[in-house]
């Protein structure tokens, strides 16, 4: 399985949102089972030099590290739905399109923000490589924390898709993070690196 650190999820979700010792607590609520404080951020470790060290400028992504990213596992999510009114439940808003990402982290499931996924009359979601859009439903919504869980139930959408692993710990201070997903208006996967 495709191993990152992150210092926010693909779906620009930022740990710092919430304290450590909230995540179990999370995983519960997700239906994901017990989990460690630290079982929620992508694993695995990139480092380098610090952006700007001695230049002022970032230095470029090493090849290496680019290869290891999970750009596989990134998918774009198109959401058609309407806004209610709480105060007019009978009367549904003009119906909009919206678009986010998110990504694959096991067992058919896929995490992206619940603000991506709320109000939805309808899902559909893109591999990386691929236009097909394939139907999904969502699982779980958390506004608390701004997550969502979907899944697609097309066995072919699952093809060659490689889920995320959470890592154990928090980035250390200073140290060089990517960030990998679908940017607003984007088509494709993009990874951004930062400190």
């Amino acid at each position: 399985m495709a191993s990152i650190r992150l210092a926010a999820f693909l779906t620009s979700f930022a740990a710092a949102q919430i304290g450590v010792g909230d995540l179990p607590n999370i995983a519960g609520r997700l239906g994901l089972g017990e989990a460690t404080a630290g079982s929620f951020l992508p694993s695995g470790s990139f480092s380098g030099q610090h952006a700007g060290a001695d230049t002022g400028a970032a230095p470029a992504i090493d090849a290496q590290a680019l290869r290891s990213l999970p750009t596989s596992s990134g998918f774009k999510i198109y959401v058609t739905g309407a806004t209610c009114s709480y105060l007019l439940p009978w009367q549904v808003q003009t119906q909009k399109h919206w678009s986010g990402s998110g990504f694959a982290i096991g067992d058919r499931l896929i995490m992206t923000n619940a603000h991506v996924a709320h109000n939805n009359q309808f899902v559909e979601v893109t591999k990386q490589d691929g236009a097909q859009r394939f139907e999904a439903r969502v699982l779980v919504l958390a506004h608390e924390v701004d997550l969502a869980l979907l899944t697609v139930e097309s066995d072919s959408f699952w093809e060659n898709v490689e889920p995320v692993t959470f890592a154990q710990s928090l980035p250390e201070l200073y140290s060089e993070v990517f960030a990998v997903g679908i940017p607003l208006g984007g088509s494709t996967v993009s990874v951004t690196k930062g400190v």
